[in-house]
C-alpha cells in the first residue's frame, strides 16, 4: 500500500454500525487524525492488523466513538507518535480500554486524552513516557466514574499546561501527585475544579513559580479536610477567581506564603467554605484587586477575618463580600480607603453577629449601588457612616 494519509477517513459516519478494515494494508500511513472521530453508532471495531509503525499524528482518531465499550489496541505501535489530543475523548460508553503497550516517549501533547470518558472506571499509564509532553489541559476531564489514577510513573518536567486537569473527576478519594515537577507549568485554572470525593489533596511538593491563573483550582472540593498548599508561590498568579469556592468542609486554610500583590481577581474566592473557621491571609497584599464579590460569602463558621492591611484602592466591585458571615463580631476596614468602588449591594447582608464595623475610611464617591448593604445586621449597634458621599447613589433598597 503507498497510502500515508487516512486523516478523517470516517470521520462524521455518524450512522455506521459495522465497519470491516481486517484487509487494511496501513503500514505506510503517517497520519490517522480523527480517522474514526465521530462514529457515533459503532459499536465495536477490530484494528488487530493495523501496522500503525510510521503513524505521527492519532489527534481525535476514536473522537466520540460514543458506542463502543471495549477498545483493544495492544497491537498499537506508537513509537512515532506526537501527539495524542482527544485521542479517546468522548467516548463516553467506554469502559475496557487496553493501552498498556503504548510508547509515548515521543508525545508532547496530551490535550484531553480521556476528556468525558463517562465509564472508564480504570486506566493502566504506568507504561507511560511523558517526558516530552507539555500539554496535558483536560486529560482526565469528566472521569466521572475513575476510581483511583496512578501516575506515579509520569514525568511532568516539561508541562507548561495543567489547565482542568482533573476537572470532575469527582470519583477519586486519593490523589497521589507527589512526583509531578510542575516548574514549568503556567496555568493550574480549574485543575481540580468538582473533584468532590478528594478527601485530601498534598500538593506541597508543587512548584508553582510560573503559574499566572489559579482561577477555580479547587472549585467544589466539597469533601476536603486536608489541603497542603504552604510551599506555592504565587508571584505571577493574576487571578484567583474561586479558588476555593464551595470546599465546604475546609476548617483550617494557611495562605501565609501567598504572594499577591498582581492578583486582579478574588471574587468568590473562598465563597461557600461553610466550615472554614482558621484563615489565615494576613500576609495578603490586595493592591492590584479589582473584584471581591462574595469573597468571604457563605462563611458562616468564621469568627474573624483579618483585614488590616488589605488594600482596597483599586476595588471596584464588592457586592456580597461578607454575605451570610453570621458568625463575624467585628471587622476592621481601616485600610479600605476606595474611591472607584461603585457596588456594595449586601456586602455585610447577613452578619448577624456584627457589633463592630470600622468604615470611617470608605470613599464612597464613585457608588452607585447599595442595595440590602447592611441588611440583617441585627447586633449592629453603632455605624458611622459620616463620611459617605451617596450623591451617585440610585439604589439604597432596604
Amino acid at each position: 500500500s503507498s497510502v500515508i494519509d487516512m486523516q478523517s477517513m470516517f470521520n462524521n459516519c455518524s450512522s455506521l454500525n459495522s465497519l470491516n478494515v481486517s484487509n487494511f494494508e496501513t503500514y505506510n500511513v503517517e497520519n490517522m487524525d480523527s480517522m474514526f472521530s465521530n462514529c457515533s453508532s459503532l459499536p465495536e471495531l477490530n484494528l488487530d492488523n493495523f501496522d500503525t509503525s510510521k503513524v505521527t499524528n492519532i489527534n481525535k482518531m476514536f473522537y466520540n466513538c460514543s458506542k463502543i465499550k471495549v477498545l483493544n489496541l495492544s497491537s498499537f505501535d506508537t513509537y512515532k507518535v506526537n501527539t495524542m489530543e482527544s485521542l479517546f475523548a468522548y467516548c463516553t460508553n467506554l469502559s475496557n480500554l487496553y493501552i498498556d503497550n503504548f510508547i509515548t516517549a515521543n508525545v508532547t501533547s496530551m490535550y484531553s486524552m480521556f476528556s468525558n470518558c463517562l465509564n472508564l472506571s480504570s486506566l493502566n499509564l504506568l507504561s507511560f513516557d511523558t517526558s516530552q509532553v507539555t500539554n496535558m489541559s483536560k486529560m482526565f476531564c469528566q472521569n466521572k466514574v475513575l476510581e483511583s489514577l496512578d501516575l506515579s510513573s509520569f514525568n511532568t518536567s516539561q508541562v507548561l499546561n495543567m489547565h482542568a486537569m482533573f476537572y470532575y473527576c469527582n470519583n477519586l478519594t486519593s490523589l497521589n501527585l507527589s512526583n509531578f515537577e510542575t516548574s514549568k507549568v503556567k496555568t493550574m485554572e480549574s485543575m481540580f475544579s468538582n473533584c468532590n470525593n478528594l478527601t485530601f489533596l498534598d500538593l506541597s511538593s508543587f512548584d508553582t513559580n510560573q503559574v499566572t491563573t489559579m482561577r477555580n483550582m479547587f472549585y467544589s472540593c466539597k469533601k476536603i479536610t486536608s489541603l497542603y498548599i504552604n510551599n506555592f508561590v504565587t508571584s505571577k498568579v493574576k487571578n484567583m477567581f474561586q479558588m476555593f469556592y464551595g470546599c465546604s468542609n475546609l476548617t483550617y486554610l494557611d495562605l501565609s506564603s501567598f504572594d499577591t500583590h498582581i492578583v486582579k481577581n478574588m471574587q468568590g474566592m473562598f465563597y461557600n467554605c461553610l466550615e472554614l473557621t482558621d484563615l489565615k491571609i494576613q500576609s495578603f497584599d490586595t493592591s492590584s484587586v479589582t473584584n471581591t464579590k462574595l469573597m468571604f460569602g457563605n462563611c458562616k463558621k468564621i469568627r474573624d477575618i483579618d483585614l488590616a492591611h488589605f488594600s482596597a484602592t483599586n476595588v471596584i466591585n464588592m457586592e456580597q463580600m461578607f454575605l451570610n458571615c453570621s458568625r463575624l463580631s467585628s471587622l476592621v476596614l481601616s485600610n479600605f480607603k476606595n474611591s472607584v468602588v461603585n457596588n456594595t449591594n449586601s456586602m455585610f447582608n447577613g452578619c448577624q453577629m456584627l457589633t463592630l464595623l470600622d468604615l470611617n475610611n470608605f470613599e464612597t464617591s464613585n457608588l452607585k449601588t447599595m442595595s440590602k448593604m447592611f441588611y440583617n445586621c441585627s447586633s449592629l449597634k453603632s455605624l458611622d457612616l459620616s463620611n459617605f458621599n451617596t450623591e451617585n447613589v440610585t439604589n439604597m433598597e432596604k
